[in-house]
């Protein structure tokens, strides 16, 4: 069913999306030091989509590709995204 398939994309798509806003909060930052390392990294302070598949919570939402952390990344209020990958 298209209905189905499709509400699991939506749900994927926000679970990643509250994941990433949680890697990225303040309140993560203050600690995280492995993500504080990789947005010090670059210039921009960007830090790679493939970043994001190396994480265990992100591996568990099964099939997930890169490509989907960016499109969940768009619908966060918190998060900006570089198409350029700059």
């Amino acid at each position: 069913n298209s209905k189905e398939k499709d509400k699991g994309y939506e749900n994927q798509r926000w679970l990643i999306n509250q994941q990433l806003d949680y890697y990225l909060s303040d309140e993560n930052l203050q600690t995280d030091t492995f993500f504080k390392n990789k947005i010090n990294a670059s210039s921009e302070g960007w830090i790679d989509v493939e970043i994001f598949l190396n994480c265990r919570k992100i591996q568990k939402i099964r099939g997930i590709k890169a490509n989907d952390i960016a499109m969940a990344a768009f619908d966060s209020e918190e998060l900006e995204v570089s198409m350029d990958k700059s």
